[in-house]
């Protein structure tokens, strides 16, 4: 029995007759350990199959990113001896993070983190910044002003300054998470200045322009474009929106924070002409069933089409008019009708003031025309005009 139990307490460095497999395993250290109770110290396995490795340097932790196991192994070790040397401040390991490798961790949290719109604007970039030459392969430490202020000139050549400067945005923000996450250091993206090019459409429509519009449409389009105008949801929170949304008793819509640009919850109410819109439309008892079916199935793109022919048949700019016009159209009829501006703030689902600024002149507007109110008053001119001497009273 003794020896059972010293056989099964000996010393060595493993606990198992088993040998520690070879390739990296995770669940074993530098020296082994059984079932994986112990690890490397700084090195760890990823989900996505790379290894992790990390130190700490005058209280401040570094971590790096690198394909293989043996390569975190090395790597780690060449960091510690620096240390040791007291060369690290000399030397100090760059990371090797490529800008594709950098360009999927980054979309991978916009899956949790962005818009779905936003999302998709930034896969459509990100290829744009993977086929570029002087980006192409190239590890993020060695990407310089230079190469973006080349991306952004070549990008200038078949778009405008505000889609190049939302594209800057979305690089910038790529190197600030990267830096964070220890894959790169510095931004390099933060020197090259934007162009702030004010180039917003501002414009909405009368409700003659939107009487022509319905007639024109497609039968399929024209309750989305009553229930936009009334509503001001964007293009892709009318198409995913649901039955489980809406609230005919108490006649709203509940946009919740995982369909709306902010991620943030908007509430809205349903008018009469909203109403009306759904009204038309199949009700399903499927929570998940689009309220609008057939724009649902068409998508996106179809509507948009449909939209802009419509546009171009009356003979209205197509540059000037889009399908958020509409949006424009709704919150500008409540600022004309004498709505604050915190209200349209609110029901458009803005987190600050900024964006429902363009519309202060239309109340500036009205507040001209309320004023001018006051010039046909009947008898104003002669309440005004009294007689300067006073009453026969006061003379006496």
């Amino acid at each position: 029995m003794n020896k059972l139990v010293g056989e099964k307490r000996s010393k060595g460095p493993y606990t198992s007759s088993k040998t520690p497999p070879t390739g990296g395993d995770a669940r074993w250290g530098v020296l082994g350990a059984r079932g994986g109770a112990l690890r490397e110290k700084g090195i760890k396995r990823l989900p996505d199959g790379r290894w992790q490795f990390s130190w700490c340097f005058r209280g401040r932790y570094h971590r790096r990113i690198v394909p293989t196991h043996t390569l975190a192994v090395a790597s780690l070790a060449k960091v510690r001896a620096e240390i040791a040397e007291g060369k690290y401040l000399e030397k100090e390991v760059k990371p090797q993070t490529t800008i594709q490798q950098a360009v999927k961790e980054f979309l991978r949290w916009g899956e949790t983190n962005l818009a779905p719109g936003t999302l998709m604007r930034d896969k459509q970039f990100s290829e744009q910044w993977c086929a570029f030459a002087r980006f192409k392969g190239k590890p993020l430490a060695e990407i310089t002003v230079q190469d973006i202020e080349a991306y952004r000139t070549q990008q200038l050549s078949h778009v405008g300054r505000r889609t190049c400067d939302y594209d800057l945005s979305r690089l910038r923000r790529l190197f600030v998470l990267s830096e964070e996450w220890g894959l790169s250091k510095g931004n390099p993206a933060r020197a090259v200045k934007m162009f702030h090019a004010d180039n917003r459409r501002d414009r909405f429509l009368t409700p003659d322009e939107e009487a022509k519009l319905l007639e024109e449409v497609p039968e399929w389009v024209r309750p989305a474009i009553i229930f936009s105008v009334n509503t001001g949801l964007r293009q892709g929170e009318l198409v995913s929106l649901t039955w489980g949304q809406v609230d005919l008793p108490r006649k709203t819509i509940t946009l919740t924070a995982d369909k709306t640009k902010g991620k943030k919850m908007r509430r809205i109410p349903l008018n009469a002409l909203a109403l009306e819109a759904i009204g038309t439309q199949p009700r399903s008892l499927n929570p998940e069933a689009p309220v609008f079916p057939l724009v649902a199935r068409y998508g996106a793109d179809n509507l948009r089409q449909a939209f802009r022919r419509a546009v171009r048949s009356l003979g209205m700019d197509s540059k000037a008019i889009c399908w958020h016009t509409l949006r424009h159209t709704f919150a500008s009829r409540l600022v004309q009708a004498g709505v604050g501006l915190l209200t349209v703030k609110e029901l458009l689902g803005h987190s600050t003031l900024v964006m429902v600024q363009r519309y202060a002149h239309l109340a500036d507007e009205n507040l001209k025309s309320a004023v001018d109110t006051l010039v046909v008053v009947p008898n104003l001119r002669k309440t005004c005009d009294a007689p300067k001497g006073g009453s026969e009273g006061e003379k006496a």
